[in-house]
């Protein structure tokens, strides 16, 4: 038996024996406040506490109740959400609700051991709001400007890895949690392998389901054709046009659904790995501004033919396709609880 400090806050702050060799983050420990007695088992009297941090050398033990002061997170997202929206704004109820359902999802004993409050689907809103605010301020003339060429390719980018995070699966994993956490076996399971595949090729398929379930691409994807209502879609997919023009002028516009969502992800992509970007400055880095108009982003050139596509009201469109998925998310949480 060892000597230990155990304390919670300034007011709850205490030492009693107790053998910590096999204590570990995440444990529970039951504590009497009254006599300062702990417990490594349910008892009468004794409260339930986790653990949240250990130092054994120093004999130290802080504990949590596994409660979550969310309030700040809640006017956080209430604030941000309205002041973007002048019409159907959000009620604080609404937010109130979705927040209390995602935070009920936290495991009390994984709170101080691994990622566990950032997976939840609030803390992401938090995370897509402190993008958007960055976004507004890069929006600004005086900032705007000051970037010259690179201002619309750097709110785009923000904008659209926005679109991962809001459709990503709300408890993500990475490809090494999810081919050895036993959590996952069951997706694991699902995988047909033949009988005499080869080692390289197993791995492959076991990667191609992870991929299906946790990709950038499936949740980029999921964010549009699932969390964006139908009239959104349209205004994002509205704002492109992909045009076929002929050895002959003649021009005709061909790009389809598909073809658009895939220019889309294209462009996250060659920002995100290839360093590519598709230069736009500032409509007020002109003394006479920008006006509004189609503007030719790329073209690429065919035997015959080349095709072009054009982008209008970008980066704005981006930056309210991020907020109206956002809005939708919440409401559609807020009726889960």
């Amino acid at each position: 038996m060892t000597l230990v400090t155990i304390y919670y806050d300034t007011a709850f702050r205490f030492e009693c024996e107790l053998n910590i060799d096999y204590l570990k983050l995440g444990d529970a420990i039951y504590v009497n406040e009254n006599t300062k007695e702990v417990a490594l088992h349910p008892k009468k009297k004794f409260e339930k506490y986790y653990i949240g941090h250990i130092a054994k050398k120093s004999c130290v033990i802080q504990v949590h109740d596994g409660s979550l002061n969310i309030e700040g997170e809640v006017d956080y997202i209430f604030g941000e959400l309205n002041g973007h929206f002048v019409e159907n704004k959000v009620s604080k109820n609404v937010v109130q609700k979705s927040v209390m359902y995602s935070a009920n999802k936290i495991r009390s004993k994984q709170l101080h051991k691994t990622r566990e409050l950032e997976c939840q689907q609030f803390r992401k809103w938090v995370r897509v709001l402190n993008r958007m605010d960055l976004c507004r301020i890069l929006m600004n003339p005086d900032v705007g400007r000051g970037l010259s060429s690179h201002w619309s390719p750097l709110i785009e980018y923000h904008c659209l890895t926005c679109f991962d995070l809001l459709g990503q699966k709300e408890r993500y994993t990475d490809f090494g949690g999810w081919i050895k956490g036993s959590k996952y076996k069951s997706e694991r399971d699902n995988v047909l392998i033949p009988t005499n595949t080869a080692q390289d090729k197993i791995a492959e398929l076991y990667h191609s389901e992870y991929q299906r379930l946790y990709g950038v691409k499936n949740s980029f994807f999921n964010f549009i054709d699932n969390i964006l209502d139908k009239n959104h879609l349209n205004e994002l997919l509205n704002s492109i046009r992909i045009y076929q023009n002929g050895i002959n002028d003649d021009t005709s516009e061909f790009g389809n659904e598909a073809d658009k969502k895939k220019y889309l992800y294209e462009v996250r992509n060659l920002y995100t790995h290839n360093l590519e970007a598709q230069f736009g400055v500032h409509p007020d880095s002109f003394p006479s501004g920008i006006p509004n108009a189609w503007n030719c982003r790329k073209q690429i050139i065919n035997q015959g033919s080349f095709n072009t596509y054009a982008v209008y009201g970008w980066p704005n469109t981006l930056i309210n396709t991020v907020m109206n998925g956002l809005k939708r998310q919440i409401e559609q949480y807020s009726e889960y609880n």
